[in-house]
Protein backbone atom coordinates (compact mmCIF):
# COMPACT_ATOMS: atom_id res chain seq x y z
CA UNK A 1 0.00 0.00 0.00
CA UNK A 2 1.33 3.46 -0.95
CA UNK A 3 -1.01 5.66 1.10
CA UNK A 4 -4.46 5.81 2.64
CA UNK A 5 -7.04 8.62 2.61
CA UNK A 6 -9.85 8.11 5.08
CA UNK A 7 -10.75 4.43 4.72
CA UNK A 8 -9.66 4.17 1.07
CA UNK A 9 -6.32 2.51 0.32
CA UNK A 10 -4.19 3.32 -2.74
CA UNK A 11 -1.72 0.68 -3.93
CA UNK A 12 1.85 1.20 -5.11
CA UNK A 13 0.70 0.04 -8.55
CA UNK A 14 -1.93 2.82 -8.71
CA UNK A 15 0.62 5.39 -7.56
CA UNK A 16 3.21 4.15 -10.08
CA UNK A 17 0.76 4.25 -13.01
CA UNK A 18 -0.42 7.74 -12.06
CA UNK A 19 3.17 8.97 -11.81
CA UNK A 20 4.14 7.50 -15.17
CA UNK A 21 1.07 8.96 -16.88
CA UNK A 22 1.71 12.41 -15.41
CA UNK A 23 5.38 12.23 -16.36
CA UNK A 24 4.56 11.28 -19.96
CA UNK A 25 2.01 14.06 -20.16
CA UNK A 26 4.52 16.59 -18.86
CA UNK A 27 7.00 15.70 -21.58
CA UNK A 28 4.39 15.65 -24.35
CA UNK A 29 2.78 18.96 -23.43
CA UNK A 30 5.89 21.02 -22.65
CA UNK A 31 8.43 19.27 -24.93
CA UNK A 32 10.97 19.25 -22.11
CA UNK A 33 13.31 16.50 -20.93
CA UNK A 34 12.73 15.70 -17.26
CA UNK A 35 14.49 13.17 -15.01
CA UNK A 36 11.87 10.50 -14.34
CA UNK A 37 13.30 9.79 -10.88
CA UNK A 38 13.28 13.48 -9.90
CA UNK A 39 12.46 13.88 -6.21
CA UNK A 40 10.69 17.19 -6.91
CA UNK A 41 8.42 15.61 -9.55
CA UNK A 42 7.60 12.69 -7.26
CA UNK A 43 6.62 15.06 -4.44
CA UNK A 44 4.53 17.19 -6.84
CA UNK A 45 2.64 14.27 -8.40
CA UNK A 46 2.09 12.58 -5.01
CA UNK A 47 0.55 15.81 -3.72
CA UNK A 48 -1.72 15.92 -6.80
CA UNK A 49 -2.88 12.34 -6.30
CA UNK A 50 -3.53 12.78 -2.57
CA UNK A 51 -5.40 16.05 -3.19
CA UNK A 52 -7.56 14.29 -5.78
CA UNK A 53 -8.29 11.51 -3.30
CA UNK A 54 -9.17 14.10 -0.63
CA UNK A 55 -11.61 15.82 -3.00
CA UNK A 56 -13.19 12.46 -3.84
CA UNK A 57 -13.76 11.71 -0.15
CA UNK A 58 -15.08 15.22 0.57
CA UNK A 59 -17.50 15.05 -2.38
CA UNK A 60 -18.81 11.78 -0.96
CA UNK A 61 -19.08 13.23 2.56
CA UNK A 62 -20.95 16.35 1.41
CA UNK A 63 -23.23 14.37 -0.89
CA UNK A 64 -22.43 16.48 -3.98
CA UNK A 65 -24.06 14.94 -7.06
CA UNK A 66 -23.80 15.74 -10.78
CA UNK A 67 -26.78 15.19 -13.07
CA UNK A 68 -26.86 13.38 -16.43
CA UNK A 69 -27.23 16.65 -18.37
CA UNK A 70 -23.94 17.95 -16.97
CA UNK A 71 -22.18 14.71 -17.93
CA UNK A 72 -23.57 14.89 -21.48
CA UNK A 73 -22.47 18.52 -21.78
CA UNK A 74 -18.95 17.61 -20.64
CA UNK A 75 -18.63 14.78 -23.20
CA UNK A 76 -20.07 16.75 -26.12
CA UNK A 77 -18.34 20.09 -25.48
CA UNK A 78 -15.02 19.22 -23.86
CA UNK A 79 -13.96 15.92 -25.44
CA UNK A 80 -13.06 16.63 -29.11
CA UNK A 81 -11.94 13.04 -29.66
CA UNK A 82 -15.60 11.98 -29.81
CA UNK A 83 -16.59 14.57 -32.44
CA UNK A 84 -17.02 13.82 -36.15
CA UNK A 85 -17.90 16.55 -38.65
CA UNK A 86 -18.68 18.93 -35.80
CA UNK A 87 -21.12 16.55 -34.06
CA UNK A 88 -20.86 14.05 -31.24
CA UNK A 89 -20.43 10.50 -32.59
CA UNK A 90 -21.53 7.71 -30.23
CA UNK A 91 -19.59 5.15 -32.32
CA UNK A 92 -16.32 6.94 -31.54
CA UNK A 93 -17.10 6.74 -27.83
CA UNK A 94 -17.97 3.04 -28.13
CA UNK A 95 -14.72 2.30 -30.00
CA UNK A 96 -12.75 4.22 -27.40
CA UNK A 97 -14.34 2.28 -24.53
CA UNK A 98 -13.58 -1.04 -26.25
CA UNK A 99 -9.94 -0.11 -26.76
CA UNK A 100 -9.64 1.03 -23.15
CA UNK A 101 -11.48 -2.11 -22.00
CA UNK A 102 -13.86 -0.16 -19.76
CA UNK A 103 -17.65 -0.04 -19.61
CA UNK A 104 -19.76 2.97 -20.51
CA UNK A 105 -21.17 3.02 -16.97
CA UNK A 106 -17.66 3.19 -15.47
CA UNK A 107 -16.64 5.94 -17.92
CA UNK A 108 -19.70 8.07 -17.14
CA UNK A 109 -19.28 7.63 -13.38
CA UNK A 110 -15.64 8.74 -13.63
CA UNK A 111 -16.74 11.90 -15.46
CA UNK A 112 -19.47 12.47 -12.87
CA UNK A 113 -16.88 12.07 -10.10
CA UNK A 114 -14.42 14.51 -11.71
CA UNK A 115 -17.14 17.11 -12.34
CA UNK A 116 -18.22 16.94 -8.69
CA UNK A 117 -14.62 17.55 -7.60
CA UNK A 118 -14.37 20.44 -10.06
CA UNK A 119 -17.53 22.01 -8.59
CA UNK A 120 -16.07 21.77 -5.08
CA UNK A 121 -12.78 23.41 -6.12
CA UNK A 122 -14.55 26.23 -7.96
CA UNK A 123 -16.75 26.97 -4.94
CA UNK A 124 -13.67 27.26 -2.73
CA UNK A 125 -11.41 29.29 -5.02
CA UNK A 126 -13.52 31.16 -7.58
CA UNK A 127 -14.82 34.71 -7.69
CA UNK A 128 -13.36 38.22 -7.57
CA UNK A 129 -11.95 38.67 -4.11
CA UNK A 130 -11.94 42.47 -4.13
CA UNK A 131 -13.30 45.17 -6.42
CA UNK A 132 -11.11 48.19 -7.26
CA UNK A 133 -12.84 50.59 -4.85
CA UNK A 134 -12.46 48.24 -1.92
CA UNK A 135 -8.87 47.50 -2.93
CA UNK A 136 -8.04 51.22 -2.85
CA UNK A 137 -9.70 51.59 0.56
CA UNK A 138 -7.68 48.70 1.91
CA UNK A 139 -4.51 50.12 0.35
CA UNK A 140 -5.14 53.48 2.03
CA UNK A 141 -5.47 51.71 5.37
CA UNK A 142 -2.40 49.56 4.83
CA UNK A 143 -0.03 52.27 3.64
CA UNK A 144 -1.15 55.39 5.53
CA UNK A 145 1.10 56.26 8.46
CA UNK A 146 0.75 57.31 12.07
CA UNK A 147 3.32 59.33 13.96
CA UNK A 148 3.24 57.96 17.49
CA UNK A 149 4.89 58.09 20.89
CA UNK A 150 5.31 54.80 22.76
CA UNK A 151 5.39 55.00 26.56
CA UNK A 152 7.05 52.06 28.32
CA UNK A 153 8.20 51.70 31.93
CA UNK A 154 11.81 50.89 32.75
CA UNK A 155 11.26 48.83 35.88
CA UNK A 156 14.88 49.08 36.99
CA UNK A 157 14.44 52.82 37.66
CA UNK A 158 12.04 52.02 40.50
CA UNK A 159 13.82 51.67 43.82
CA UNK A 160 12.68 48.98 46.27
CA UNK A 161 13.73 50.12 49.73
CA UNK A 162 12.77 47.11 51.86
CA UNK A 163 13.74 43.44 51.46
CA UNK A 164 11.53 40.33 51.28
CA UNK A 165 10.55 38.11 54.18
CA UNK A 166 11.19 34.35 54.10
CA UNK A 167 7.47 33.77 53.59
CA UNK A 168 7.53 36.02 50.52
CA UNK A 169 10.56 34.16 49.18
CA UNK A 170 8.81 30.81 49.75
CA UNK A 171 5.91 32.06 47.61
CA UNK A 172 8.37 33.07 44.88
CA UNK A 173 9.92 29.59 45.07
CA UNK A 174 6.53 27.92 44.77
CA UNK A 175 5.75 29.96 41.66
CA UNK A 176 9.17 29.35 40.07
CA UNK A 177 9.84 25.84 41.31
CA UNK A 178 11.08 24.54 37.94
CA UNK A 179 13.93 27.10 37.95
CA UNK A 180 15.38 25.61 41.13
CA UNK A 181 14.71 21.90 40.58
CA UNK A 182 17.63 19.57 39.85
CA UNK A 183 16.29 16.98 37.38
CA UNK A 184 16.35 13.25 38.01
CA UNK A 185 19.61 11.57 37.05
CA UNK A 186 20.32 7.94 36.29
CA UNK A 187 23.63 6.09 36.28
CA UNK A 188 23.46 3.52 33.48
CA UNK A 189 25.57 0.83 31.87
CA UNK A 190 24.93 -0.03 28.24
CA UNK A 191 26.31 -1.57 25.08
CA UNK A 192 25.29 -1.23 21.45
CA UNK A 193 25.81 -3.16 18.24
CA UNK A 194 24.66 -2.86 14.66
CA UNK A 195 24.06 -4.69 11.42
CA UNK A 196 27.32 -5.18 9.56
CA UNK A 197 27.79 -3.15 6.38
CA UNK A 198 27.65 -5.81 3.66
CA UNK A 199 29.83 -3.68 1.36
CA UNK A 200 32.66 -3.77 3.90
CA UNK A 201 32.45 -7.46 4.82
CA UNK A 202 34.68 -10.00 3.08
CA UNK A 203 32.83 -13.32 2.83
CA UNK A 204 34.07 -16.58 1.34
CA UNK A 205 31.34 -17.73 -1.02
CA UNK A 206 31.71 -20.99 -2.90
CA UNK A 207 30.95 -21.45 -6.58
CA UNK A 208 28.19 -23.87 -5.61
CA UNK A 209 26.49 -21.24 -3.43
CA UNK A 210 26.66 -18.71 -6.24
CA UNK A 211 25.19 -21.18 -8.73
CA UNK A 212 22.40 -22.29 -6.39
CA UNK A 213 21.41 -18.69 -5.65
CA UNK A 214 21.38 -17.91 -9.38
CA UNK A 215 19.20 -20.94 -10.18
CA UNK A 216 16.73 -20.35 -7.36
CA UNK A 217 16.39 -16.62 -7.94
CA UNK A 218 17.07 -16.18 -11.62
CA UNK A 219 13.91 -14.02 -11.77
CA UNK A 220 15.86 -11.30 -9.98
CA UNK A 221 18.15 -10.94 -12.97
CA UNK A 222 15.59 -10.84 -15.78
CA UNK A 223 15.81 -7.78 -18.01
CA UNK A 224 12.32 -7.19 -19.46
CA UNK A 225 11.64 -6.64 -23.12
CA UNK A 226 12.37 -3.07 -24.17
CA UNK A 227 11.43 -1.01 -27.20
CA UNK A 228 12.32 2.16 -29.02
CA UNK A 229 9.51 3.94 -30.81
CA UNK A 230 8.42 7.02 -32.73
CA UNK A 231 5.11 8.80 -32.25
CA UNK A 232 2.95 11.56 -33.68
CA UNK A 233 0.09 13.26 -31.80
CA UNK A 234 -3.06 14.78 -33.36
CA UNK A 235 -5.87 16.87 -31.93
CA UNK A 236 -8.67 14.80 -33.50
CA UNK A 237 -9.27 11.36 -34.98
CA UNK A 238 -9.88 12.69 -38.48
CA UNK A 239 -6.36 14.12 -38.78
CA UNK A 240 -4.87 11.01 -37.18
CA UNK A 241 -6.62 8.67 -39.65
CA UNK A 242 -5.72 10.86 -42.61
CA UNK A 243 -2.02 10.66 -41.78
CA UNK A 244 -2.25 6.97 -40.84
CA UNK A 245 -3.52 6.30 -44.37
CA UNK A 246 -0.50 8.16 -45.76
CA UNK A 247 1.82 5.95 -43.71
CA UNK A 248 0.13 2.70 -44.74
CA UNK A 249 0.36 3.84 -48.36
CA UNK A 250 4.15 3.85 -48.03
CA UNK A 251 4.84 7.24 -46.47
CA UNK A 252 7.96 7.69 -44.35
CA UNK A 253 7.16 8.28 -40.66
CA UNK A 254 10.00 10.75 -39.99
CA UNK A 255 9.47 12.72 -43.21
CA UNK A 256 5.74 12.98 -42.59
CA UNK A 257 6.30 14.12 -39.00
CA UNK A 258 8.72 16.82 -40.15
CA UNK A 259 6.29 18.04 -42.81
CA UNK A 260 3.66 18.38 -40.08
CA UNK A 261 6.20 20.11 -37.79
CA UNK A 262 5.69 17.32 -35.26
CA UNK A 263 8.14 16.20 -32.63
CA UNK A 264 8.65 12.54 -33.53
CA UNK A 265 9.40 11.65 -29.91
CA UNK A 266 12.18 9.09 -30.48
CA UNK A 267 13.20 7.82 -27.06
CA UNK A 268 17.01 7.73 -26.84
CA UNK A 269 17.01 4.54 -24.74
CA UNK A 270 14.91 1.41 -25.12
CA UNK A 271 12.10 1.36 -22.52
CA UNK A 272 10.24 -1.50 -20.80
CA UNK A 273 6.46 -1.80 -20.31
CA UNK A 274 6.77 -0.22 -16.88
CA UNK A 275 7.85 2.99 -18.57
CA UNK A 276 4.37 3.56 -20.06
CA UNK A 277 0.78 3.85 -18.99
CA UNK A 278 -1.00 0.52 -19.43
CA UNK A 279 -3.05 1.44 -22.51
CA UNK A 280 -0.03 2.81 -24.40
CA UNK A 281 2.11 -0.17 -23.35
CA UNK A 282 -0.50 -2.61 -24.69
CA UNK A 283 -0.29 -0.93 -28.11
CA UNK A 284 3.49 -0.46 -28.34
CA UNK A 285 4.31 -3.97 -27.12
CA UNK A 286 1.85 -5.62 -29.53
CA UNK A 287 3.62 -4.20 -32.60
CA UNK A 288 6.34 -5.89 -34.62
CA UNK A 289 9.54 -4.03 -35.43
CA UNK A 290 8.91 -1.19 -37.94
CA UNK A 291 5.14 -1.76 -37.63
CA UNK A 292 2.86 1.27 -37.26
CA UNK A 293 -0.09 1.35 -34.86
CA UNK A 294 -3.56 2.47 -35.77
CA UNK A 295 -4.55 5.82 -34.24
CA UNK A 296 -5.34 5.45 -30.54
CA UNK A 297 -6.90 7.97 -28.17
CA UNK A 298 -4.68 8.82 -25.18
CA UNK A 299 -4.83 11.56 -22.53
CA UNK A 300 -2.60 13.63 -24.86
CA UNK A 301 -4.69 13.26 -28.03
CA UNK A 302 -4.82 10.81 -30.94
CA UNK A 303 -1.45 9.04 -31.27
CA UNK A 304 0.27 6.93 -33.93
CA UNK A 305 3.27 4.85 -32.84
CA UNK A 306 6.03 3.14 -34.80
CA UNK A 307 8.35 0.60 -33.15
CA UNK A 308 11.89 0.99 -34.49
CA UNK A 309 13.80 -1.44 -32.27
CA UNK A 310 12.97 -4.40 -29.99
CA UNK A 311 15.28 -5.71 -27.26
CA UNK A 312 13.83 -9.12 -26.18
CA UNK A 313 13.51 -10.17 -22.55
CA UNK A 314 16.48 -12.18 -21.33
CA UNK A 315 18.13 -13.46 -18.17
CA UNK A 316 21.50 -11.88 -17.52
CA UNK A 317 24.35 -14.43 -17.55
CA UNK A 318 25.64 -15.49 -14.18
CA UNK A 319 29.09 -14.04 -14.86
CA UNK A 320 27.52 -10.62 -15.41
CA UNK A 321 25.62 -10.68 -12.10
CA UNK A 322 28.21 -12.64 -10.06
CA UNK A 323 29.17 -9.56 -8.03
CA UNK A 324 25.51 -8.73 -7.27
CA UNK A 325 24.83 -12.35 -6.23
CA UNK A 326 27.81 -12.21 -3.88
CA UNK A 327 26.58 -8.93 -2.41
CA UNK A 328 23.09 -10.34 -1.78
CA UNK A 329 24.45 -13.51 -0.16
CA UNK A 330 26.76 -11.41 2.04
CA UNK A 331 23.91 -9.08 2.97
CA UNK A 332 21.71 -12.01 3.98
CA UNK A 333 24.51 -13.55 6.07
CA UNK A 334 25.07 -10.23 7.85
CA UNK A 335 21.37 -9.97 8.63
CA UNK A 336 21.22 -13.60 9.84
CA UNK A 337 24.16 -12.96 12.19
CA UNK A 338 22.49 -9.78 13.43
CA UNK A 339 19.23 -11.62 14.23
CA UNK A 340 21.12 -14.50 15.84
CA UNK A 341 23.00 -12.05 18.06
CA UNK A 342 19.75 -10.33 19.11
CA UNK A 343 18.13 -13.68 19.93
CA UNK A 344 21.18 -14.82 21.91
CA UNK A 345 21.37 -11.60 23.93
CA UNK A 346 17.61 -11.71 24.64
CA UNK A 347 18.02 -15.30 25.91
CA UNK A 348 20.92 -14.27 28.17
CA UNK A 349 18.89 -11.36 29.59
CA UNK A 350 15.91 -13.62 30.42
CA UNK A 351 18.35 -15.95 32.23
CA UNK A 352 19.51 -13.00 34.38
CA UNK A 353 23.08 -13.11 33.10
CA UNK A 354 24.77 -9.82 34.11
CA UNK A 355 25.12 -7.19 31.40
CA UNK A 356 28.91 -7.20 31.87
CA UNK A 357 29.10 -10.92 31.08
CA UNK A 358 26.79 -10.57 28.06
CA UNK A 359 28.90 -7.79 26.58
CA UNK A 360 32.11 -9.76 27.16
CA UNK A 361 30.74 -12.93 25.54
CA UNK A 362 29.90 -11.05 22.34
CA UNK A 363 33.00 -8.85 22.33
CA UNK A 364 30.96 -5.68 22.79
CA UNK A 365 32.22 -2.50 24.44
CA UNK A 366 30.52 -1.73 27.76
CA UNK A 367 29.93 1.97 28.51
CA UNK A 368 28.87 3.88 31.63
CA UNK A 369 27.12 7.24 31.75
CA UNK A 370 24.99 9.49 33.93
CA UNK A 371 21.97 10.73 32.00
CA UNK A 372 19.09 13.14 32.47
CA UNK A 373 15.91 13.66 30.50
CA UNK A 374 16.27 17.42 30.86
CA UNK A 375 18.34 18.17 27.74
CA UNK A 376 18.09 21.19 25.46
CA UNK A 377 18.19 19.37 22.12
CA UNK A 378 17.78 15.75 21.08
CA UNK A 379 20.31 14.19 18.71
CA UNK A 380 19.11 10.84 17.37
CA UNK A 381 22.64 9.84 16.32
CA UNK A 382 24.11 10.49 19.77
CA UNK A 383 22.83 7.62 21.90
CA UNK A 384 22.92 9.67 25.14
CA UNK A 385 20.63 12.27 23.51
CA UNK A 386 18.48 9.78 21.58
CA UNK A 387 14.77 9.77 22.52
CA UNK A 388 14.42 5.97 22.25
CA UNK A 389 17.44 5.39 24.49
CA UNK A 390 16.31 7.96 27.07
CA UNK A 391 12.71 6.69 27.08
CA UNK A 392 13.99 3.16 27.67
CA UNK A 393 16.44 4.13 30.42
CA UNK A 394 13.84 6.22 32.27
CA UNK A 395 11.10 3.57 32.01
CA UNK A 396 12.84 0.75 33.91
CA UNK A 397 13.55 0.35 37.61
CA UNK A 398 16.89 0.53 39.39
CA UNK A 399 18.90 -2.66 38.91
CA UNK A 400 16.88 -3.77 35.87
CA UNK A 401 18.35 -4.54 32.43
CA UNK A 402 16.28 -3.72 29.36
CA UNK A 403 15.71 -6.07 26.46
CA UNK A 404 17.35 -5.51 23.08
CA UNK A 405 15.98 -2.28 21.58
CA UNK A 406 16.41 -1.94 17.81
CA UNK A 407 15.13 1.55 17.05
CA UNK A 408 18.35 3.50 16.62
CA UNK A 409 19.50 4.88 13.26
CA UNK A 410 21.61 2.72 10.91
CA UNK A 411 20.13 -0.62 12.11
CA UNK A 412 21.74 -0.19 15.53
CA UNK A 413 20.51 -1.91 18.71
CA UNK A 414 21.30 -1.40 22.40
CA UNK A 415 20.82 -2.89 25.86
CA UNK A 416 20.83 -0.65 28.95
CA UNK A 417 20.87 -1.31 32.69
CA UNK A 418 19.93 1.30 35.32
CA UNK A 419 22.48 1.11 38.16
CA UNK A 420 21.30 4.02 40.31
CA UNK A 421 18.49 6.58 40.33
CA UNK A 422 19.01 10.05 41.82
CA UNK A 423 15.50 11.57 42.18
CA UNK A 424 14.86 15.18 41.24
CA UNK A 425 14.94 17.66 44.12
CA UNK A 426 14.57 21.35 44.88
CA UNK A 427 17.79 23.12 45.86
CA UNK A 428 18.09 23.95 49.57
CA UNK A 429 16.25 27.20 50.37
CA UNK A 430 19.23 28.94 52.00
CA UNK A 431 21.37 28.33 48.90
CA UNK A 432 18.98 30.14 46.57
CA UNK A 433 17.71 33.00 48.75
CA UNK A 434 19.68 35.61 46.79
CA UNK A 435 18.23 34.43 43.45
CA UNK A 436 14.72 34.31 44.93
CA UNK A 437 15.19 37.83 46.30
CA UNK A 438 16.17 39.11 42.83
CA UNK A 439 13.00 37.60 41.33
CA UNK A 440 10.91 39.06 44.18
CA UNK A 441 12.46 42.52 43.66
CA UNK A 442 11.73 42.46 39.93
CA UNK A 443 8.11 41.54 40.68
CA UNK A 444 7.76 44.49 43.06
CA UNK A 445 9.31 46.82 40.47
CA UNK A 446 6.81 45.65 37.86
CA UNK A 447 3.91 46.35 40.22
CA UNK A 448 5.31 49.82 40.90
CA UNK A 449 5.61 50.37 37.14
CA UNK A 450 1.96 49.40 36.60
CA UNK A 451 0.86 51.94 39.19
CA UNK A 452 3.02 54.67 37.65
CA UNK A 453 1.85 53.80 34.11
CA UNK A 454 -1.81 54.35 35.03
CA UNK A 455 -0.94 57.77 36.42
CA UNK A 456 1.26 58.71 33.44
CA UNK A 457 -1.42 57.66 30.93
CA UNK A 458 -3.99 59.94 32.61
CA UNK A 459 -1.55 62.89 32.54
CA UNK A 460 -0.59 62.30 28.87
CA UNK A 461 -4.28 62.05 27.93
CA UNK A 462 -4.85 65.47 29.54
CA UNK A 463 -1.89 66.91 27.61
CA UNK A 464 0.17 67.58 30.74
CA UNK A 465 3.95 67.73 30.61
CA UNK A 466 5.85 65.62 33.13
CA UNK A 467 9.27 64.26 33.98
CA UNK A 468 9.35 60.60 35.01
CA UNK A 469 12.75 58.84 34.74
CA UNK A 470 11.07 55.44 35.03
CA UNK A 471 9.17 55.93 31.74
CA UNK A 472 10.87 55.49 28.37
CA UNK A 473 9.33 57.49 25.47
CA UNK A 474 9.98 56.43 21.85
CA UNK A 475 8.79 58.45 18.85
CA UNK A 476 8.33 56.67 15.49
CA UNK A 477 6.28 56.37 12.29
CA UNK A 478 4.05 53.35 11.88
CA UNK A 479 2.15 51.76 8.95
CA UNK A 480 0.13 48.54 9.01
CA UNK A 481 1.87 46.84 6.08
CA UNK A 482 5.39 47.31 7.52
CA UNK A 483 4.57 46.54 11.15
CA UNK A 484 6.67 43.92 12.93
CA UNK A 485 6.34 45.25 16.47
CA UNK A 486 2.65 45.07 17.42
CA UNK A 487 0.13 42.27 17.24
CA UNK A 488 -2.88 42.74 14.95
CA UNK A 489 -5.40 43.62 17.67
CA UNK A 490 -3.16 46.29 19.22
CA UNK A 491 -2.24 47.67 15.78
CA UNK A 492 -5.88 48.14 14.77
CA UNK A 493 -6.62 49.98 18.02
CA UNK A 494 -3.67 52.29 17.40
CA UNK A 495 -4.96 53.17 13.90
CA UNK A 496 -8.49 53.69 15.23
CA UNK A 497 -7.33 56.09 17.94
CA UNK A 498 -7.82 59.81 17.03
CA UNK A 499 -4.90 62.24 16.82
CA UNK A 500 -3.75 63.59 20.23
CA UNK A 501 -5.51 60.73 22.02
CA UNK A 502 -3.95 57.76 23.83
CA UNK A 503 -4.66 54.06 23.60
CA UNK A 504 -5.37 51.76 26.48
CA UNK A 505 -2.41 50.15 28.26
CA UNK A 506 -1.32 47.09 26.23
CA UNK A 507 0.29 43.92 27.56
CA UNK A 508 3.32 43.37 25.28
CA UNK A 509 4.36 40.28 27.24
CA UNK A 510 3.74 38.96 30.75
CA UNK A 511 4.33 41.90 33.11
CA UNK A 512 5.45 44.20 30.25
CA UNK A 513 3.20 47.16 29.41
CA UNK A 514 3.01 50.16 27.11
CA UNK A 515 0.54 52.68 25.73
CA UNK A 516 0.62 54.86 22.61
CA UNK A 517 -0.19 58.51 21.90
CA UNK A 518 -1.12 59.47 18.32
CA UNK A 519 0.77 62.60 17.24
CA UNK A 520 -0.38 62.80 13.60
CA UNK A 521 -2.07 60.79 10.82
CA UNK A 522 -0.58 60.94 7.33
CA UNK A 523 -2.68 59.74 4.38
CA UNK A 524 -1.49 58.76 0.91
CA UNK A 525 -1.82 60.89 -2.21
CA UNK A 526 -3.80 59.54 -5.19
CA UNK A 527 -0.54 58.67 -6.98
CA UNK A 528 0.76 56.81 -3.94
CA UNK A 529 -2.55 54.93 -3.60
CA UNK A 530 -2.44 53.71 -7.22
CA UNK A 531 1.17 52.60 -6.89
CA UNK A 532 0.51 50.77 -3.64
CA UNK A 533 -2.73 49.25 -4.98
CA UNK A 534 -0.78 47.60 -7.81
CA UNK A 535 1.44 45.95 -5.23
CA UNK A 536 -1.55 44.67 -3.27
CA UNK A 537 -3.30 43.46 -6.44
CA UNK A 538 -0.22 41.40 -7.32
CA UNK A 539 -0.40 39.76 -3.91
CA UNK A 540 -4.10 39.00 -4.37
CA UNK A 541 -3.39 37.16 -7.62
CA UNK A 542 -1.80 34.43 -5.51
CA UNK A 543 -4.46 34.52 -2.81
CA UNK A 544 -6.76 31.98 -4.48
CA UNK A 545 -3.93 29.44 -4.58
CA UNK A 546 -3.26 30.12 -0.90
CA UNK A 547 -6.96 29.60 -0.08
CA UNK A 548 -7.03 26.31 -2.00
CA UNK A 549 -3.85 25.06 -0.31
CA UNK A 550 -5.33 25.89 3.09
CA UNK A 551 -8.49 24.01 2.10
CA UNK A 552 -6.48 20.87 1.30
CA UNK A 553 -4.73 21.16 4.68
CA UNK A 554 -8.19 21.31 6.26
CA UNK A 555 -9.30 18.22 4.31
CA UNK A 556 -6.29 16.30 5.64
CA UNK A 557 -7.72 16.82 9.12
CA UNK A 558 -11.22 15.72 8.06
CA UNK A 559 -10.01 12.66 6.10
CA UNK A 560 -6.88 11.26 7.74
CA UNK A 561 -3.97 10.82 5.31
CA UNK A 562 -1.46 8.05 6.07
CA UNK A 563 1.58 7.63 3.80
CA UNK A 564 3.28 4.23 3.79
CA UNK A 565 5.57 3.05 0.96
CA UNK A 566 5.69 5.56 -1.91
CA UNK A 567 8.95 4.34 -3.43
CA UNK A 568 8.78 3.99 -7.21
CA UNK A 569 10.42 1.42 -9.50
CA UNK A 570 13.39 2.54 -11.55
CA UNK A 571 11.58 3.42 -14.76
Amino acid sequence: MAFKVGNVEYTKSEWGKFYRAQFDRLGDEYKQVYGINSRELQDLFLKQLINSALLKEEVRRLGISVGDDAVKYEIINNMPGFMRDGRFDKDLLTDFLKKMNISETFFIEKIREELAQKVLVEVISSGNLLNNTLLEQITQALYSKREIEIYQPNIYHFDVKSGPTDDELQKVLETNKELFTVPEKRAVTFFKFNLEDADKVQEKISQEELENFYKERSYLFVLPEKRKFLKMVFADEKQAKLNYDKLTAGGDFVSLAKSLKQEIGLNSQAMSRDGFSEDVANIIFSLRQNEISKPIITPFGWCIFKVVDIVPEFIQPMEVVRKEIGRQITEQRCYDRYLKKIQGIERDITQNIPIEAIAASYGLKLQNATITFDIQKYDEKNILQNRVFLNTAFSIQEGVTSGVISSLPDSESFVVKVNKIEPSYIIVFDQIKDKLAAIWKEGVQKKMAVSVMNSVRERVARGEKFVEPGIKITKKFLSINSNKEFNTEDLLEIFNTPVNQVTRIFEAAPDEQFFVKILSAQKLSDTEIKKAAKQEAAKLNNLQDVILNDYFLHLQKVHKVEVYDISLPNF
